[in-house]
């Protein structure tokens, strides 16, 4: 037992030190639970790991802030995993750490993860669920809506599947493509914040990451009480599909920017 128990530490340790970027088999691992409470949270927290680490790769001028805890109007408050502040905007990133298949649209409500074992799992729109944590960002911030674009990184072990994304300035991705689409976006786009205002938003942002045990057990139970139980079992494994899903790429220069930057098609083989 204090084998198992040395070795999810050090698992643990590796990951949170990103020694291993990019090795998604220790996303495969299960850990004791008398370490980890919630191996779903574990798990999600070694993917904003991962989007980390690309984000730490590209310009340093710019800055990352994670897990930041934002006030609404109606007295709660979102979690955003992720924030990168940029000359060009505002990057909001909402991590998933799945596997399997993911099928949706922005338009619906909600998204569906398909598994090798045919399991079925129904999970809230996660373009919906960011555009809450950027309206609170905006109201927080007292920012243009506009000044935001929302990211949604899918880990690099699932499969986006018949996926279309036509919200202006959206984005729905795996996180290889995250580094490219990025720097294409930081070159493309105009400067509209200066190092001065980027600090300052960056500033006040950090306020809202360093919160009490007793306000993050409130904002566990807000999303406990307005989670509903969504998930199904199908007994049979979905057919093999003979299509395979690839992002439009976009030419240096594209202006075509009033739909979502990345959407995904199926192409016949």
């Amino acid at each position: 037992m204090e084998l198992i128990l040395v070795v999810a530490l050090i698992v643990f340790l590796l990951r949170k030190k990103d020694l291993f970027k990019g090795l998604d088999f220790l996303n495969k691992i299960s850990l004791p639970q008398s370490l980890f409470s919630d191996e779903k949270n574990l798990k999600g927290t070694i993917g904003e790991d991962y989007i980390q680490g690309i984000l730490l790769k590209l310009p340093s001028s710019n800055s990352t802030l994670r897990n930041i805890y934002v006030p609404t109007k109606e007295g709660n408050t979102v979690e955003v995993d992720l924030v990168y502040i940029t000359e060009v905007g505002i990057y909001v990133i909402e991590s998933k750490n799945y596997s399997g298949w993911i099928f949706g649209n922005d338009q619906q409500k909600y998204w569906t993860q398909t598994l090798k074992s045919g399991e079925k799992n129904r999970f809230y729109n996660p373009v919906w669920q960011n555009e809450g944590h950027i309206r609170a960002l905006s109201q927080y911030l007292q920012a243009d809506p506009g000044l935001f674009r929302s990211y949604i990184i899918f880990s690099n072990r699932c499969a986006i599947k018949e996926m279309s994304v036509s919200k202006k300035h959206v984005v729905v991705m795996n996180r290889s493509d995250l580094y490219d689409t990025l720097l294409l976006e930081m070159s493309e786009n105009p400067r509209i914040l200066t190092k001065e205002k980027m600090e300052a938003i960056s500033e006040r942002l950090k306020e809202l990451t360093f919160i009490s045990t007793e306000m993050k057990e409130r904002h566990i139970e807000q999303v406990q009480n307005k989670s509903e139980s969504l998930t199904w079992k199908n007994p049979k494994r979905r057919s093999e599909s003979k299509n395979r899903v690839v992002p439009l790429s976009r030419k240096k220069g594209d202006k075509n920017n009033e739909t979502g930057k990345v959407i995904y098609l199926n192409l016949k083989r």
